[in-house]
């Protein structure tokens, strides 16, 4: 119970059968291929406290099947199945960081069914004919997905209510999103975090705030994203957003999001280079570009006033705050460039315990 198994290549999936907690690892770290030769299923997982990464799923009625809770299924690929996914009767379960590619005709990339209190984050789904389903299930949180190209539909809810859709990219997909019977969805995170970005949707962007009734630009959209008459997008993004891992300091895992029309790339900060986020944006040379870029209060903050440059030229900005994090809005011209933001304090790079301890060393 807990263990760590590594499965090499060539393994059947059929024999992956977990009726135990398990770390199960593919030996060749995300290139571990497991073809089910149009088998039913691929793994199937029937106990909970299971982690599943590592591996290529391909061929299969199920890829992975999971009957359990407290489930980690992470950065794995998952293509040609009829279902990516899917979870029966599951808790508390994570499905993140994963590539579901042209799930089967009218096949399906994560597929819940009595499911509760769930994650699905941080994934990339692509050519599937319904990349999430949802059916008699509750109070899941759908985030920071890229759906693209899938044509029935990137979201369906059958029957499902009270779950939380938020800061995703809908792109190019034919069909948009599906509520059949289904109620008190949210599809935003409130004001100023917004909800999704939907390529086909109206881009116009004016004015700020709770209303979005003040003069000025913010990165959302002045107009609603309709889905049905019960479910709307209050405040969709107008442009796609990027999540980038800012690390873990003092036992805190830090994330920066950048709401952007442009390529954005090479994102960095190090405590030890000062109080400072860099990346690149890039874009068709003399257009327009915009970023948002959200940055969380104890990671990186200022007394007075941020220096926000591109290419090293000084730019205006607005800024946005709420308790937790600052929302800097600001413009530029395209070509390939690096943006910079400075603020005046930064998190400490040592942990609270070693710094107390080289307090206690010095002092001694």
């Amino acid at each position: 119970d807990g263990d760590t198994i590594f499965v090499d290549e060539g393994t059947y999936p059929e024999h992956i059968y977990v009726g135990k907690s398990l770390n199960i690892i593919g030996a060749n770290q995300s290139t571990t291929v497991v073809d089910s030769m149009g088998s039913f299923r691929g793994f199937r997982v029937f106990a909970d406290r299971v982690n599943i990464t590592g591996f290529t799923v391909k061929n299969a009625a199920f890829a992975i099947y999971l009957n359990s809770s407290e489930n980690h299924v992470y950065g794995n690929r998952v293509g040609n199945s009829k279902i990516g996914v899917r979870l029966d009767n599951g808790r508390n379960n994570t499905i993140s960081g994963n590539v579901i590619e042209n799930m089967l005709l009218e096949g399906e990339g994560i597929f819940f069914e009595n499911a509760k209190r769930n994650v699905i984050q941080g994934n990339l789904f692509v050519n599937d004919s319904f990349a999430i389903s949802l059916v008699l299930s509750t109070e899941n949180i759908i985030k920071e997905n890229t759906i693209r190209d899938c044509p029935s539909a990137s979201i369906w809810l059958q029957s499902s209510s009270d779950n939380k859709i938020y800061n995703n990219n809908f792109a190019n997909n034919t069909g948009s999103a599906i509520a059949d019977y289904s109620f008190n969805t949210i599809w935003d995170n409130g004001y100023p975090s917004g909800g999704n970005y939907w390529s086909s949707h109206n881009d116009s962007d004016s004015n700020n705030g709770l209303r979005q009734n003040i003069t000025g630009s913010d990165g959302i959209s002045d107009v609603p994203r309709v889905i049905d008459e019960s479910n709307q997008d209050n405040y969709p993004l107008v442009g796609p957003i990027n999540t980038f891992d800012a690390g873990t300091w003092n036992e805190v895992s830090y994330s920066v999001d950048i709401v952007s029309n442009s390529t954005v790339s090479a994102f960095r900060f190090n405590p030890a280079e000062g109080p400072l986020i860099r990346f690149n944006v890039t874009g068709q040379n003399g257009t327009s570009g915009f970023s948002r870029v959200v940055i969380p209060k104890g990671l990186l903050w200022v007394e007075d006033r941020w220096n926000v440059t591109v290419d090293r030229e000084p730019l205006n900005y607005t800024v946005i705050a709420d308790g937790d994090h600052a929302y800097l809005y600001f413009t530029y011209q395209h070509s390939a460039k690096i943006a910079e933001i400075r603020g005046t304090d930064v998190i400490s790079e040592l942990p609270s315990t070693k710094l107390l301890l080289l307090i206690l060393i010095f002092v001694t």
